[in-house]
C-alpha cells in the first residue's frame, strides 16, 4: 500500500505557493472588484449590479476567483 505519491507533494507545494501569495495580494492591494450589470431578459432594462472580484496577480495575471475564493475560505 502506498500512502505518499510525489504528485502530493507539487500540489502541497502549490497550494502553500498560492496561499502566500493570497497574503501577499492582500497586503499589496492586488484584489480588485469589477461590477457587472444586471439587466432584465425580456426588457433589457438595467435591474441593479454584481460585484466581481479579481486577483491581479502578478505572475498569472488576472485570476479569476474560483482559483483562490475556496483556498481563501479554506485557510481563513
Amino acid at each position: 500500500m502506498q500512502l505518499f505519491q510525489p504528485s502530493m507533494n507539487i500540489n502541497a507545494r502549490e497550494r502553500f505557493r498560492m496561499q502566500a501569495d493570497l497574503r501577499r495580494a492582500l497586503e499589496n492591494g492586488e484584489l480588485c472588484l469589477f461590477y457587472q450589470p444586471e439587466c432584465e431578459a425580456g426588457s433589457g432594462k438595467l435591474d441593479g449590479f454584481e460585484a466581481l472580484i479579481r486577483w491581479r496577480h502578478p505572475e498569472h495575471g488576472l485570476m479569476s476567483p474560483d482559483r483562490f475564493i475556496p483556498l481563501a475560505e479554506e485557510t481563513g
